[in-house]
């Protein structure tokens, strides 16, 4: 969008026209008329014995006979912890039931009531309906709880049990180990029995009539314009966000500034007929329990990613409109050196940046470099997938939470047992993930991954946190080891318009592991200034090379330059 256009309708509304309305003075390119509504996109193999995390195990238990003695005297522990609450779990469950049996049997008493009493009884009906429903939910919460609570438990006991079963394979039998592996399968299977009963609670009935209630509410809306009409708005103006809460019209964020779109102030109603539909039976039932929920939507040649959640009790979501296909380099300005900097074989490469920075937009165009040159089975696990990529040299095999698998560990896991050379991961949260990523690395995969972080130092220093003493020692070692890449994304006003990422880039040369092994994270800096004949560039040589090419204005120039100040304060309080 050029200077002049956006200045047509800089901070003023957007407008969709009332049906049987000509159309009222657009921006420059605004389309008139909606296409058909979105549409949305639509295993579990032991580990090989050869698992990285048996030889991490292994590596462990042959070091000393204490070693041993303490992981034993740990499994020991976690069964005396967990037998006792799980029996207390059942227990409670089965109250559980019980009470949320009665509580729908009355939601449907009172619906039957509702509909064969006078209009002048309905509203009484309707407080009386809505009440029990608030007590339903409240219960639901507890469940909720338990079922959580459960579901921790149970990871770490399959967790235990695949890890004795790996030791019991590769060392010598040890006087308590019979007894302990007996005593963990007896959890396991109470842990089993827990889950059927909490399958069999009713909550999906009361939840979904929550939701129902909404929707049949919404059905009276008397909204002029639907969803597709709004995402129609963003595609036309290229914004990169769609903002739907109660009490305010819809705004699209265009160029960093946040546009009504007309003058229509949502209610709950509104809220509800324009986000509820967009739903799969199973998202609402997460929704009704107050669960945020995240899918994505192809409408007219993009993709939508949409975080519906309640906001003041009512529905609300938030809209970020991704291009169907993978941008080129050239079309995202990155850099041509980078694609010389991806490895081929084995390592982490880490892309680091902050929400919205265009961080998994380079990991993608850097998967699909990889995907245009070679021969290789790649295989992403995504929460949601933001881009589908088309197969080109390689073969590639896109995973979605909460679609296609439930746990992003497990679901880790049994990826190494499916043939991968390449395994992406959309977003590292966790210690136990980034440790996964470092041993499936270390084991000769190629591992990629996001991780929310504003700068290549901050990495190295967020990657370790976690970890204290000798456990922070050997993730050290793992990180100089097979770490390769580090790459940092931050998106920048243009002069003219729209967005310019500027990267910093470390490489994990001889020079960068030594400093990670020793823990002098402060004087990384000064490698990566001196070393960009090995690739290496920081923002200070990113932003000044904008501003040379004309690319970003001084003032954008300017902000950056306070920030990246306040950086390299920071960056001395390390140890150098």
């Amino acid at each position: 969008m050029s200077k002049k256009d956006k200045k047509k309708f800089q901070g003023a509304a957007l407008q969709i026209s009332r049906p049987g309305e000509s159309p009222q003075e657009k921006p420059p390119g605004h389309q008139a008329e909606a296409e058909p509504g979105p549409q949305k996109e639509d295993d579990t193999e032991a580990p090989r014995e050869s698992s990285i995390e048996l030889r991490h195990f292994i590596e462990e238990l042959n070091s000393s006979q204490a070693t041993i003695a303490a992981r034993l005297g740990d499994i020991e522990t976690l069964v005396e912890k967990t037998a006792l609450p799980v029996m207390d779990m059942a227990t409670i469950v089965e109250g559980h039931k019980k009470e949320l049996e009665g509580l729908t049997r009355r939601i449907i008493e009172l619906e039957k009531e509702a509909k064969s009493s006078a209009p002048r009884h309905e509203t009484g009906l309707e407080d009386n309906l809505h009440s029990t429903l608030e007590e339903l939910q409240q219960i639901s919460e507890k469940g909720k709880e338990y079922h959580k609570e459960h579901l921790s438990l149970k990871e770490k006991i399959d967790s235990a049990l695949t890890r004795f079963d790996q030791i019991k394979k590769h060392i010598e039998a040890q006087p308590s180990l019979e007894k302990d592996l007996n005593e963990l399968h007896a959890t396991a299977k109470l842990m089993t029995f827990v889950e059927q009963k909490i399958g069999e609670l009713p909550e999906p009935e009361g939840t979904h009539l929550y939701i129902e209630t909404l929707m049949d509410r919404a059905r009276k809306s008397d909204l002029y314009f639907t969803m597709e009409n709004l995402l129609d708005v963003m595609i036309t103006h290229k914004a990169t966000v769609l903002h739907l809460r109660k009490n305010e019209p819809p705004q699209v964020k265009v160029e960093d500034e946040l546009i009504p779109v007309g003058d229509k102030l949502l209610t709950e109603i509104d809220c509800a007929h324009l986000i509820l539909p967009l739903l799969t039976r199973e998202q609402q039932g997460a929704l009704a329990r107050k669960e945020e929920v995240v899918f994505t939507v192809v409408h007219n040649e993009a993709r939508f990613k949409i975080n519906v959640f309640f906001q003041s009790s009512t529905p609300a979501a938030t809209i970020k409109m991704h291009p169907l296909e993978v941008p080129p380099f050239n079309e995202l300005m990155l850099p041509e050196e980078l694609k010389k900097l991806i490895p081929s074989d084995d390592g982490l490469v880490i892309f680091a940046g902050l929400n919205g920075s265009g961080k998994t937009t380079t990991a993608a165009a850097c998967i699909d470099f990889v995907n245009s040159r070679e021969k290789k089975h790649i295989i992403t696990l995504e929460s949601p997938i933001e881009y589908e990529f088309k197969t080109k040299q390689s073969l590639i095999t896109q995973r979605e939470l909460g679609t296609d698998f439930t746990n992003i560990n497990n679901a880790f896991f049994q990826s190494l047992s499916k043939d991968p050379d390449i395994i992406f991961i959309g977003e590292i949260t966790n210690p136990d993930m980034l440790m996964n990523a470092l041993l499936a690395a270390d084991s000769g995969h190629l591992v990629m991954g996001t991780l929310m972080s504003p700068n290549c130092i901050k990495t190295v220093e967020k990657m370790l946190e976690p970890f204290a003493g000798e456990g922070r020692h050997k993730v050290q070692n793992l990180i100089a080891r097979t770490l390769k890449l580090i790459v940092t994304t931050e998106l920048l006003t243009a002069q003219e318009s729209g967005k310019v990422p500027a990267l910093e880039i470390m490489v994990n040369s001889p020079e960068i592991a030594r400093l990670i092994l020793e823990n002098r994270l402060g004087a990384i800096y000064s490698s990566l200034e001196s070393a960009s004949s090995e690739g290496m560039r920081t923002f200070a040589h990113s932003i000044s090379q904008l501003l040379e090419q004309g690319v970003i204005a001084e003032e954008e120039y300017q902000r950056l330059q306070l920030k990246l100040r306040k950086q390299q304060a920071y960056f001395k309080t390390l140890p150098q």
